[in-house]
């Protein structure tokens, strides 16, 4: 590689680095809620299904990722799962979105977008492309800064999701929190019941 450009080839690669560390994030944030697809059993056997879902998720592709949320997030009908053990605590979650129909079609046409373009970045446009060249690499740089707004815009529209797991999470970490997410729950259902 030359240096007569060594400003714009090291403007490219922040570019580079920036697009696929927000790949990642969105990546991360995708496998993080398709764990919450509903979930339903015995109280013991929880823990087991969840374990065995985060291995199966970490093991995703972005592109895997962006099928399983698109196909855990579109609203569909499914029938509650019925208590089979009269003599355990049985536990039942599932996620819901409200996403309108227009919403959730230019979601997944923009996250469908971008997973191609991830593997074109990172399978074919990185191996064959010509870092000693300004025009290139300014062009580059122009190219990636109009993706990484179309990531950010996808991290935008889960974040409130992400921030509910998160949060759900907390609430489960101790006995306590477990008691006020209770609480919280039932004052969402009397507010609802009284609208």
């Amino acid at each position: 590689m030359s240096t007569g450009h060594p400003g714009t080839r090291d403007a490219a690669l922040r570019a580079i680095g920036r697009n696929l560390v927000n790949f990642q994030k969105l990546e991360h944030c995708l496998k993080a809620l398709v764990r919450t697809e509903s979930l339903a059993g015995p109280l013991s056997t929880l823990n087991g299904k969840v374990a065995a879902r985060v291995s199966k998720t970490s093991q995703y592709t972005l592109g895997r990722a962006v099928q399983e949320w698109l196909r855990v997030s579109t609203p569909h009908n499914t029938a509650s799962p019925q208590t089979r053990d009269l003599f355990e605590p049985w536990i039942s979650v599932s996620l819901e979105l409200p996403i309108d129909l227009e919403a959730l079609t230019s979601h997944r046409e923009a996250l469908e977008a971008l997973a191609g373009e991830r593997n074109d970045l990172v399978h074919l446009k990185l191996a064959q492309f010509n870092f000693d060249s300004e025009a290139e690499c300014k062009d580059l740089v122009a190219d990636l800064d109009r993706q990484n707004l179309r990531i950010l815009e996808q991290l935008t529209f889960l974040a409130p999701a992400v921030k509910a797991l998160l949060e759900l999470k907390r609430l489960a970490a101790s006995p306590q929190s477990m008691e006020e997410m209770l609480t919280s729950l039932g004052e969402t259902r009397s507010d609802k019941a009284r609208e």
